[in-house]
């Protein structure tokens, strides 16, 4: 009798555990083809939320993120750089005390420290980071260290109607300053400010990082009247950009008699 009943119950054990299986997997499909991403809970018997466990991970913020700046006391040259986290950028250039130029854009990495920037007008800039300098443009003869403060603000520009008393300039003019040549030149004068414009090309063989344009003009006895700046970023060899050299002040609506504009230019090594 004994020798029956243990046969007998193993068989009834097994045939229970099919039974259950074949109901849990039915459940299973249940679940999955009326509740997407759920499984059947036997403890519960209801179809249950399937919830994936992701490892903790560190993120890091990049390297670059955060205010630059490169000053050089010679011809206080101020460039400063704020690169968010968020993939924007904002940059201000000044020399010598005048006007600023701010120009805004959006940035991203590349490789091997290398990073990519593009301003509103969609012109590309490449910059690189020195992780063991703790530099950024590292690559430049201006390379930026981190700076506890912000970006400059532009220099304020009042726009009206253009006014007929500004001298004129010779717009078939043109002139040679090194690698770069200047052309289709005139001056105007918008509300209290007057403006000396224009197109520079970089003649020569080399990519310029940042291009200065300080203009001054000068009276009939060689007195100066106004001084101020305009900065280009970026020209490729043969490549031309626009400048605006904004004058502020009583001297720039007064007739002048000449003109003087000295450029600088900044190469990558």
């Amino acid at each position: 009798m004994k020798n029956w009943q243990i046969p007998g119950l193993l068989t009834i054990l097994i045939i229970g555990f099919l039974l259950i299986s074949g109901c849990t997997q039915d459940n299973d499909k249940y679940c999955r083809e009326n509740f997407p991403g759920t499984a059947y809970d036997p403890s519960s018997k209801m179809c249950e939320k399937i919830v994936t466990q992701i490892p903790n991970s560190k993120v890091t913020q990049d390297p670059i993120i955060g205010v630059w700046r490169y000053y050089n006391s010679s011809n206080s040259f101020d460039a400063r750089y704020r690169i968010n986290a968020n993939g924007t950028f904002i940059s201000s250039f000044s020399m010598n005390n005048l006007n600023t130029l701010v120009i805004s854009g959006t940035w991203i990495a590349k490789s091997n420290n290398e990073y990519q920037f593009r301003n509103t007008e969609g012109k590309y800039k490449t910059l690189f980071y020195d992780p063991a300098r703790g530099v950024f443009d590292s690559q430049s003869d201006i390379p930026y260290v981190r700076y506890n403060g912000d970006v400059a603000a532009a220099s304020s520009i009042i726009k009206t109607t253009p006014s007929t008393v500004a001298p004129t300039i010779d717009p078939n003019t043109v002139l040679t300053a090194g690698q770069y040549q200047l052309s289709n030149m005139r001056y105007y004068i918008e509300g209290s400010n007057g403006y000396l414009s224009g197109t520079i090309k970089n003649t020569g063989t080399t990519y310029t990082n940042y291009i200065g344009l300080t203009g001054t003009l000068y009276d009939a006895n060689n007195a100066v009247l106004v001084e101020s700046i305009d900065v280009i970023i970026g020209l490729a060899p043969g490549e031309t950009g626009k400048f605006h050299i904004m004058f502020s002040g009583p001297g720039a609506r007064m007739p002048f008699t000449r003109y003087f504009i000295k450029v600088d230019g900044w190469n990558f090594r």
